[in-house]
């Protein structure tokens, strides 16, 4: 434990009191309550739900981007092997070097905004 203290107000009352860095660190951690000298209880549990919360939409926000992505690059490969299956040897000979580079640089332009 550190020597370092905290003086912090209470919400119901406004009085200020010191109470020991570390402790004030540990129960904004988890969430338990503590009391001020005029017996009003203080509670962060509040904070660390909040903080949760925001994870968790968080971590949905970016399951979503990620399944997105992952549909978007199976359709992209999907669409790759039905041109591939396409192609004959006589009709890859008449496509130009240009319909390909078009081509080629579309799918890489999508896959680069996503």
């Amino acid at each position: 434990m550190s020597d370092n203290w905290e003086v912090i107000p209470c919400a119901n009352c406004g009085v200020r009191f010191g109470i020991s860095s570390d402790l004030l660190r540990f129960r904004m951690k988890d969430g338990c309550t503590i009391y001020c000298p005029n017996g009003h209880t203080l509670n962060f549990k509040g904070e660390a739900d909040k903080v949760l919360n925001e994870l968790k939409k968080e971590i949905k926000k970016l399951t979503k981007n990620l399944e997105t992505v992952e549909a978007s690059r199976d359709s992209w490969e999907a669409e790759a092997q039905r041109l591939l299956q396409n192609f004959t040897d006589e009709e890859f000979l008449r496509t130009t070097t240009k319909e390909i580079t078009k081509t080629v640089k579309s799918v890489w332009g999508h896959l680069q905004n996503e």
